[in-house]
């Protein structure tokens, strides 16, 4: 097993979806069972299931998952 990223809460992802691609952030990691929720980056409560994604790491990773580092202002700093 290769290891790619780590992520933690708040983190920034992009996804590939039908629709291109979604900037998500991540909101629940569930380590029993491998599974991530991500929820979009532009969501204002957590109450609408149609700004959510949760898949297993795998199912994540085959949609082509991205992970953005940011600085204090909001600027993308990926290296």
């Amino acid at each position: 097993m290769k290891f790619i990223m780590a992520l933690h809460i708040n983190d920034l992802v992009s996804v590939e979806t039908d629709d291109g691609k979604e900037f998500y952030r991540v909101q629940k990691l569930e380590g029993d069972s491998s599974r991530i929720t991500l929820r979009l980056h532009t969501a204002a409560t957590i109450k609408k299931s149609d700004e959510e994604i949760r898949l297993s790491i795998s199912g994540l990773m085959q949609r082509s998952m991205k992970l953005y580092r940011l600085n204090a202002i909001g600027k993308v700093v990926n290296d």
